[in-house]
C-alpha cells in the first residue's frame, strides 16, 4: 500500500462550516478515499500540527495554501525567506517524492522557484502554450495582461517588479492538470445550513438539487458579479446600456435567493476572475441555465466541461465584439436550451459511477507519475 500524505489548510477538517471551504479543492480526494484506497493509495490528510520529518509516508503533496500565513491575509509564507524550499531540501535529502498542488485560480502563474525541489506541479488550469510561461509572470491573471496591452490601461500587476523566469525543458514534464470547480462540494446550494449540516451524516451521497433547463424563463440573463477586474467592468458596463429592456438580474443577491434566480435564468454571464473556470460555471449547470462565457481555447482543465457551442457559449475577449455576439447569443432561444441541456448532462457525469471511476484514475495516475 502506497502511502500518501497530504499537507491542507487545517480548514479543510472543519467541514461543514464555512471554514471548510477555504481548501475545498480537496473534496473529492476526501470524498472518494475508500475507492482511491481500493487502488493501492492509502491517502492521510495532514495539518502543521502532524507535521514530522520523521512520520512522512511515501509521496507528500502540499496543497499551495499550507505555506499560508496565518494572519488571514493574501501573502504567501514561502515569499518570506525560504519557508518551502527549507522544508524540501529536507525532504529531498530523505529521499522523498514531492507534488506540488497550486491552489492559484489563474492558469498563468508558475512558482519557478519551487520546480527545483518538487517531482510534480500541478495547477487546477494551464496555458496550452508552455512557452508563455517564460514570459513576465502575471500576478493576477493572463488575462489581465491581454487587457492591459490592447486598451492601454496600467494593469495592478505591471506596478510590482516581477523577475523574469524561464521555463527549463527539463522541467516542463513536472507541469500538469489537477482538478477544477467541477469536483467542489455543491450540496449547500438551494438548501438551508441545517440541512447541507446534516449531509454529513451520509457523507458518500451526493444529492445536487438539479433544475431542468426550460425554454420560457422569467430573467433572460443572470451578470450578477463584481467590477473586479478589467473585463468584468466593461462586460457590466456593456449589459446595462446594451438592454435596458431585458429583465436581468445584477448586483448582488442573497445566496439563496441568487440559486432560486439562476433556476429561472435563460443563461449566465460568466467573465473571469482570478481564473478562468469559476463556482458559477458550476451553479449554472446546476441550475440549468445556458452558460455564456469569454473563449476558453487557451486553457487545459480537467475535467474539461467547456465545449463552445455544446456546453457552453463562448464570447470574444475583445470588446468592440460584444455589441454583434452578445444580443445574437440572448436571442437565439433554441441555442440557449440545448447548451444549458448539454451542460447540466455533463456536469452530471462527474458524480456518476463512471464519472467518480475517471477522477479514481486521475488522481491515482497524479500520484503514480511522481
Amino acid at each position: 500500500m502506497l502511502k500518501v500524505d497530504i499537507f491542507v489548510n487545517p480548514s479543510l477538517f472543519y467541514f461543514p462550516t464555512s471554514r471548510y471551504f477555504w481548501d475545498i479543492h480537496w473534496f473529492p480526494v476526501w470524498f472518494f478515499r475508500r475507492e482511491i484506497k481500493k487502488t493501492g493509495i492509502n491517502i492521510r490528510f495532514k495539518s502543521m500540527r502532524s507535521f514530522s520529518y520523521d512520520k512522512m509516508g511515501d509521496i507528500i503533496c502540499f496543497s499551495s495554501y499550507f505555506f499560508f500565513s496565518n494572519k488571514g491575509n493574501y501573502t504567501y509564507k514561502f515569499y518570506q525567506p525560504r519557508v518551502p524550499l527549507k522544508c524540501f531540501e529536507e525532504l529531498k535529502k530523505r529521499e522523498k517524492r514531492i507534488i506540488w498542488f497550486d491552489m492559484e485560480d489563474g492558469s498563468g502563474s508558475i512558482h519557478h522557484q519551487l520546480l527545483d525541489f518538487v517531482d510534480k506541479y500541478y495547477k487546477k488550469q494551464i496555458l496550452k502554450d508552455l512557452s508563455l510561461y517564460n514570459k513576465k509572470p502575471w500576478v493576477l491573471s493572463y488575462h489581465t495582461d491581454f487587457y492591459s496591452r490592447k486598451y492601454n490601461f496600467k494593469a495592478l500587476e505591471e506596478s510590482i517588479p516581477q523577475p523574469i523566469y524561464h521555463l527549463k525543458n527539463k522541467y516542463k514534464n513536472k507541469i500538469g492538470l489537477s482538478w477544477n470547480y467541477a469536483l467542489h462540494d455543491y450540496r449547500s446550494l438551494g438548501r438551508s445550513k441545517l440541512a447541507y449540516s446534516i449531509s454529513k451524516l451520509n457523507d458518500y451521497k451526493i444529492n445536487l438539487k438539479y433544475k431542468a433547463p426550460r425554454k420560457i424563463n422569467e430573467y433572460e440573463l443572470s451578470a450578477r458579479f463584481s467590477p473586479r477586474n478589467f473585463q468584468r467592468k466593461k462586460l457590466l458596463e456593456f449589459v446595462r446600456e446594451s438592454f435596458p429592456k431585458k429583465k436581468i438580474g445584477m448586483g448582488y443577491l442573497n445566496r439563496n435567493l441568487y440559486f432560486k434566480e439562476l433556476q429561472n435564468t435563460d443563461a449566465v454571464l460568466s467573465p473571469f476572475g482570478y481564473g478562468e473556470p469559476c463556482f458559477r460555471d458550476i451553479e449554472t449547470f446546476i441550475a440549468g441555465a445556458a452558460l455564456i462565457k469569454p473563449n476558453m481555447d487557451h486553457i487545459k482543465t480537467w475535467p474539461d466541461l467547456y465545449h463552445d457551442q455544446e456546453t457552453y457559449i463562448a464570447i470574444p475577449w475583445e470588446i468592440e465584439k460584444w455589441k454583434e455576439t452578445i444580443p445574437n447569443i440572448l436571442n437565439n432561444k433554441n441555442l440557449l436550451y440545448e447548451v444549458a441541456k448539454n451542460g447540466q448532462n455533463m456536469f452530471k457525469k462527474i458524480w456518476e459511477k463512471k464519472g467518480i471511476l475517471e477522477f479514481v484514475n486521475h488522481f491515482r495516475s497524479l500520484i503514480l507519475d511522481c
